[in-house]
């Protein structure tokens, strides 16, 4: 696996682990998110909002393949 894909992975496991911290160190200290409902957020915001969807989501799990 490339460094990239490797990367993708690793984010997507410290999210599905629910492990905050790895993602937040996963993340470019530049980050810029575009989702419609919440529209731009920039690198203090996405960290809230993963941080927010992490720690209060009891049934929050993530499955992913073939990155």
């Amino acid at each position: 696996m490339d460094f990239n894909h490797q990367l993708i992975a690793d984010f997507f496991t410290a999210m599905h682990q629910h492990d905050f911290s790895k993602m937040q160190n996963i993340y470019a200290n530049d980050i810029a998110f575009f989702d419609p409902m919440f529209q731009y957020f920039n690198e203090g915001q996405v960290m809230m909002m993963w941080r927010f969807r992490i720690e209060n989501a009891a049934s929050f799990s993530v499955d992913f393949s073939n990155i």
